[in-house]
């Protein structure tokens, strides 16, 4: 088993959406699956590269979900729940249940899998009041470090520092050649971030195996305190506090126009930093989400920024007060005024 290098495969990568219509009426006569109606998509950046899409609907008299996949993955998603599965068994967290599995077939060109309807509510409100978010999260994170003890499969990627350098490598080629025009106005910015970000690192860590994908709407908390864990192919090797760090993030990347200021930002960082560090502190360190709140500040300057501005109802415009108070908060975070 190994990681799943799903942004490198951003160029070669087909729009799915031509052939849904194909797809879902092909497994409905394969598996007998009713559809209903589409519930998410996941691309890659661009509204264009859409290679994961859910369907609600019904099988077998059951309500249920269709994920159809579109991309051959390292390691089919199943595989990784099974393993899931195993080490979180008798814990309060686990992959959804799964009903039917077809592997990626070369020919068609998808994979799919039937899996149970879960109706409940995200984890928390990515536009809601940070102090909750957080402390949901804190809850939730408790028991997945819990349940997942020992990691799927060996690191294959060396050591933090060499990981983490190919990383911003792979973002900056990605950007140079995707927003080629977004990253030259703002290749020096983005660079002092990785900069700060490679000073931050501790010279002592070592990469952690983790869920790398926590955002709220990935994670669902049933009415029975027990959590559901979705996008499980996102289990990977990563840096300390990468996990929580993707999750401010999404509270970042979510501020809605009018709210986009260096304050707002600031406020989102320090509530999460105390309370995750106050309620996790043998699973976090502070040093650790330091570094990682700098990678996704700088990873944001030259992707997820360039990508939001094309993303309707937003515009370089409305987007600008985010990437200015992103700047302010990098520049906070790589002086140390964090801590204040």
């Amino acid at each position: 088993m190994t990681d799943n290098r799903i942004i490198d495969k951003y160029f070669e990568q087909e729009d799915l959406t031509p052939r849904l219509a194909e797809i879902t009426r092909a497994i409905c006569d394969e598996t007998g699956f009713i559809l209903g109606e589409e519930l998410h998509r996941r691309f890659l950046y661009d509204r264009d590269k859409t290679w994961r899409v859910k369907y609600a609907g019904t099988f077998e008299d059951k309500p249920a979900v269709l994920l159809i996949v579109g991309m051959k993955l390292e390691e089919d998603e199943e595989g990784i729940r099974e393993a899931f599965r195993a080490q979180a068994k008798g814990t309060r967290v686990r992959p959804p249940h799964t009903y039917l599995h077809r592997l990626f077939d070369d020919a068609k060109g998808y994979g799919f899998t039937i899996e149970e309807r879960v109706d409940a509510p995200p984890l928390f409100d990515v536009e809601g009041d940070p102090v909750q978010a957080a402390r949901a999260f804190a809850s939730f994170y408790r028991q997945l470090r819990l349940a997942v003890v020992k990691p799927f499969w060996k690191n294959e990627h060396g050591s933090l520092r060499d990981f983490t350098e190919r990383q911003a490598g792979t973002w900056i080629e990605l950007a140079k050649k995707k927003h080629p025009d977004a990253y030259a106005r703002r290749e020096a910015p983005a660079l002092r971030l990785r900069d700060a970000m490679l000073a931050a690192l501790r010279d002592t860590g070592h990469l952690q195996f983790m869920h790398a994908h926590l955002a709220p709407g990935d994670v669902r908390h049933l009415s029975s305190d027990e959590y559901v864990v979705f996008a499980n192919h996102f289990w990977s090797w990563r840096q300390p506090a990468y996990d929580v760090a993707f999750a401010v993030w999404q509270q970042w990347m979510h501020l809605p126009v009018g709210r986009r200021t260096p304050e707002d930002v600031a406020r989102i960082t320090n509530t999460w930093r105390d309370e995750i560090t106050s309620a996790c502190p043998e699973y976090v360190r502070t040093e650790d989400l330091h570094a990682m709140l700098l990678n996704r500040l700088f990873g944001s300057l030259i992707l997820d920024v360039p990508a939001k501005e094309r993303l309707a109802p937003e515009s370089p415009a409305t987007v600008a007060p985010m990437y200015e108070a992103f700047v302010k908060e990098g520049e906070r975070l790589a002086n140390g005024r964090h801590l204040d």
